[in-house]
């Protein structure tokens, strides 16, 4: 509400695009475990949650959609669910098995 929709739909792109930079620039200074990179599993929900954070939300809800008015809640959360899980289990993996990169 503070941002407005278009500023808020900017950030929320920015978001997703800075947690695969970071998680990425981590992994290559070697302070992530490399199991860690699993994470690009999700990115195809990212590119389409990106795609529907680049729309204006339409001014009626489409026939059938449910949910509304949460537009743009169901493609992020499908992105951060998987995401969220995908890092979890690659954190996992670089504690089950630390040395394994080295």
């Amino acid at each position: 509400m503070l941002l407005g929709e278009r500023a808020a739909r900017a950030l929320n792109i920015a978001t997703v695009a800075l947690i695969y930079a970071v998680a990425g620039a981590l992994i290559a200074s070697g302070r992530l475990t490399p199991f860690a990179a699993i994470i690009v599993v999700a990115l195809p929900r990212a590119w389409r949650a990106v795609a529907l954070l680049r729309r204006p939300r339409p001014a009626s809800p489409p026939k059938g959609y449910v949910g509304w008015p949460l537009w743009y809640h169901r493609a992020s959360l499908m992105h951060n669910r998987l995401f969220g899980w995908l890092y979890i289990l690659g954190l996992a993996g670089g504690a089950a098995r630390p040395g394994a990169w080295r």
